[in-house]
């Protein structure tokens, strides 16, 4: 079992904090194993599928709340995924994105697959491990526990960033080789003079 975290911290100070933690699903594209019927007669086999491997699946992830996401966050969230499968060459890895618009909110999943695995994570709905120290105020802290469902958190994307999923949903899959990790680009800081001055200037 492991517990990893998407954080631009490092990256930029201010980034949203990585504070929900989201159940990572992993599938082997295989053989579905045939079911007895009611006389303990086998059901013919049945084709390859995306079967859940139980065993893999004890994983999560953090991430900010989902309506603070930019396309950054989904670029780093794909090369995450992209350790929960068994070793592969990053050329062989796909990046996956379905928006699903038949419920009361759009039902959005992101995997990588390669080698007949997928890491697969739901942003919509997850599990939350709410903390006081990771908002502002005890308002806002209470605010959220009350959105709290048995246990799920559902949070809503902002209306441009559903735009852009859609639109990478059309064209998934995607070579994971191809798209830039953000979290290995070097943290853009201000120069200390550039910044004694800047401060200097907004207190005349």
């Amino acid at each position: 079992m492991s517990d990893y975290a998407v954080s631009f911290i490092d990256v930029c100070p201010r980034a949203a904090k990585p504070i929900l933690r989201m159940e990572v699903r992993v599938f082997e594209f295989a053989q579905r194993q045939p079911r007895r019927g009611r006389r303990g007669a086998k059901t013919p086999s049945v084709p390859e599928a995306w079967v859940i491997s139980v065993e893999e699946s004890e994983h999560h992830l953090s991430v900010p709340l989902v309506d603070t996401w930019t396309p950054d966050t989904l670029r780093a969230i794909w090369h995450e995924l992209d350790a929960y499968i068994p070793a592969h060459r990053l050329t062989e890895a796909a990046a996956t994105v379905s928006v699903d618009d038949q419920k009361r909110r759009p039902n959005v999943r992101l995997g990588v697959e390669a080698r007949g695995w997928r890491a697969e994570i739901c942003p919509n709905f997850h599990r939350s491990e709410l903390r006081r120290e990771n908002f502002l105020t005890t308002e806002e802290y209470q605010l959220a526990l009350t959105r709290e469902e048995i246990g799920i958190y559902a949070h809503d994307f902002t209306e441009p960033m559903l735009a852009v999923l859609r639109e990478l949903a059309d064209r998934s899959p995607f070579l994971l080789a191809e798209i830039e990790n953000p979290l290995q680009r070097q943290s853009v800081r201000v120069p200390k003079a550039r910044r004694n001055a800047h401060e200097q200037g907004d207190g005349q």
